[in-house]
């Protein structure tokens, strides 16, 4: 990985970025209950959650969006260049994140486009987090405001040498364990672009 932070002129659609992995403990879905005050059963009542639909008790899906925030800030790509989040869209929660479960995060950069004044630059972006076996466990797409290039800067080396989009697994359609089949298709965020269309 190419050290960051990488500015808009780094980016551009069809890049790949995968993050490193880590593990969901005990800890961490005992302390997001705690903090975000979702105490549902199936989050803290072993006993109970066994005999529910999913055997067993289960991570926050919130909690699974905020690890894949977390891991792709690990990236660096974008400390010290992302200005704000612009939006969450499509989110959907394919299968249960569940405990001892090791995960890393997707990311595909589906567009990168400078705003409308041209001061900073709007990425669309895909998440997906993907457990040990590469399934896709839930994702959506996150844009992002970030910096444009200081001046007097020079790109550097290999900042746009990743995969073709073609090589990234696109969302699809999948088999949720309630049965339900959910696909993470959406729509482009932030500002709408130039030819006004979503």
């Amino acid at each position: 990985m190419t050290p960051g932070p990488w500015y808009l002129e780094d980016f551009q659609s069809g890049q790949v970025l995968v993050t490193p992995a880590r593990t969901l403990t005990e800890t961490d879905v005992v302390t997001f209950a705690g903090w975000s005050w979702d105490t549902n059963p199936v989050h803290t009542d072993e006993v109970s959650a066994r005999d529910g639909r999913f055997g067993g008790r289960i991570a926050h899906g919130l909690l699974g969006m905020s690890v894949a925030m977390g891991l792709t800030s690990r990236l660096g790509v974008f400390e010290g260049s992302s200005i704000a989040l612009l939006g969450v869209d499509d989110w959907r929660f394919h299968a249960p994140l569940r405990v001892g479960t090791t995960v890393r995060c997707r990311l595909t950069i589906l567009g990168a486009r400078p705003t409308s004044n041209g001061d900073a630059g709007v990425l669309d972006r895909l998440f997906e987090l993907l457990d040990e076996d590469d399934h896709v466990l839930q994702g959506g797409r996150i844009g992002l405001l970030v910096a444009r290039r200081p001046h007097g800067t020079q790109r550097f080396p290999g900042a746009v040498d990743s995969q073709p989009m073609d090589t990234a697994v696109p969302p699809q359609p999948s088999e949720r364990s309630d049965g339900c089949t959910d696909t993470a298709a959406g729509h482009s965020v932030a500002d709408p672009p130039p030819d006004g269309k979503p």
